[in-house]
């Protein structure tokens, strides 16, 4: 390259990264306007993550060339105590292609009625041809499920061996993330693989795997102060996102055994998630993983803090908040003033609130962009609408 081509290079590089910063101020000044308490799915990329995008050397992570999407699946895997890890672009995309590495159409996934993966991604499940089996979720995010219940789903369908075989996976949840962030202990898994293995004694061929909604496993770990891979182990595979409270801003990572790995590449190809230069955004979440445990732990605070401000506010009933989710749900004679409550708190106070299955309940998610003096804003705005409309 000559001088003039190096010199023409160095402008449009500085020119590049100036309209790059000045697009970033922008962004984070509509960000500290509101205090964005709807999901830790609204953090912004930090400074450091929006320079690692212009640094790092990117490949094409169709043909599983980009180091970067490679050490961020190396780096998740190790985390979660799995043998590979599998970068995708979604939290759904990654549940279902864990689900569909060993499920097919007419197969039948035992879930939670309140999970996520059942509330939010069912029309996924519609498209794929699963069929869900629900159980209810207890209130601690344990499944409402044991052997009789099991044997007797098996009976009502005449004892099929075929059905009985399509009775493939069962999944969980944690954080669970509709009940309030509720935190599934590490021994849980092993109820369920007791439960399993009782019925098996009866059907030789119900040998479900086990696969972990975590797209918060690491507030979890953090709530419990174990090693993350303490709560993924026995779970043949386990989907965790980056972009909620570890902020990056896209992605989630697989984490599955190697004889699945390319079975599960070939699922996120066939699915639309085999990009060119993946690296540009997983080099963000390769920065967001560098303190998440420091991070989780003001989250998990924030959300404590919050819960005391607001718990003895007059027609409000607040769930004590185990990780970073605090919910809030109003007594009957207050439920027709959910919309007015996040629409006061929102015009007036600009606070975002998620109301959540059309007036059921508020939920506020505490992430690492809401500050200590937002919360206290949070506080006094709560306070103020509850004295103005619950009376």
């Amino acid at each position: 390259m000559n001088l003039l081509k190096k010199i023409n290079t160095l402008k449009v590089s500085t020119i590049f990264q100036k309209q790059f910063k000045s697009f970033a101020d922008i962004l984070n000044k509509k960000h500290i306007d509101f205090v964005e308490l709807r999901s830790d799915v609204k953090t912004l990329p930090t400074k450091k993550m929006r320079e690692s995008v212009l640094e790092a050397e990117f490949g094409d992570m169709a043909k599983l060339e980009d180091e970067v999407v490679d050490k961020l699946e190396k780096k998740v895997a190790s985390l979660l105590g799995k043998e590979r890890g599998l970068f995708v672009t979604s939290g759904l995309m990654g549940n279902y292609v864990s689900l569909l590495i060993n499920l097919s159409r007419g197969d039948y996934l035992l879930q939670g009625r309140d999970c996520h993966i059942n509330n939010t991604e069912i029309k996924t499940q519609q498209m794929l041809g699963i069929i869900p089996m629900l159980f209810d979720n207890n209130s601690d995010a344990t499944l409402d499920i044991d052997e009789k219940k099991v044997l007797k789903i098996i009976e009502d369908n005449k004892n099929s061996v075929e059905f009985i075989k399509k009775m493939k996976v069962i999944t969980t949840e944690n954080t669970h993330n509709y009940l309030g962030g509720k935190v599934l202990r590490p021994d849980y898994i092993k109820t369920i693989k007791n439960i399993c293995n009782n019925v098996k004694k009866t059907h030789n061929d119900f040998n479900p795997k086990f696969h972990l909604d975590g797209s918060r496993i690491l507030n979890a770990a953090v709530y419990l102060n174990v090693d993350p891979k303490v709560l993924t182990e026995g779970y043949h595979t386990v989907n965790m996102c980056l972009s909620k409270g570890v902020g990056a801003p896209i992605g989630s990572v697989v984490c599955l055994d190697d004889k699945d790995y390319m079975t599960g590449e070939g699922i996120r190809r066939n699915l639309g998630g085999a990009l060119r230069q993946g690296g540009f955004i997983a080099a963000p979440a390769l920065v967001a993983l560098e303190d998440w445990k420091e991070r989780f732990i003001i989250d998990h605070k924030n959300a404590k803090i919050l819960y005391e401000g607001i718990k003895k506010i007059h027609g409000l009933n607040v769930i004590q908040p185990e990780t970073n989710i605090v919910k809030i749900l109003f007594e009957p004679k207050y439920q027709d003033k959910v919309q007015e409550f996040t629409n006061i708190l929102k015009e007036k106070y600009k606070i975002n609130v998620y109301n959540m299955f059309n007036n059921l309940y508020i939920r506020c998610v505490l992430h690492h962009q809401v500050t200590s003096e937002q919360i206290e804003r949070t506080i006094f705005a709560f306070n103020e609408v509850g004295k103005d409309i619950l009376n």
